[in-house]
């Protein structure tokens, strides 16, 4: 994506500097760079969503330990909650033994 906006970038800004970068003008792209223009920024978002679902555990655990929970079945139990999962409810409750 950096170098699609190196090439058609409107301005000298950059993300990385929290510039604000405005896109090309979409009506002096061909339809070739229209394209690529699609398929990077689709990568982007691919990117940033896997992004977004891989810190969430991690954000709702520091949230959760911020919270007050005093124990790893307590901290389970509630990131669980938060994250509608319930694979942990029943930390609380004795092994079966086979």
């Amino acid at each position: 994506m950096e170098i699609f906006e190196q090439q058609f970038s409107d301005s000298p800004g950059t993300v990385d500097l929290g510039d604000i970068v405005r896109t090309p003008s979409h009506d002096r792209l061909s339809s070739a760079e229209l394209l690529e223009y699609r398929r990077l920024l689709a990568a982007v978002i691919k990117t940033t969503d896997l992004l977004v679902k891989r810190t969430l555990p991690f954000d709702t655990m520091c949230r959760v330990v911020l919270g007050g929970a005093r124990s790893e079945s307590q901290l389970l139990k509630e990131v669980g909650k938060q994250l509608g999962m319930n694979v942990w409810n029943d930390l609380d409750q004795p092994a079966a033994h086979h």
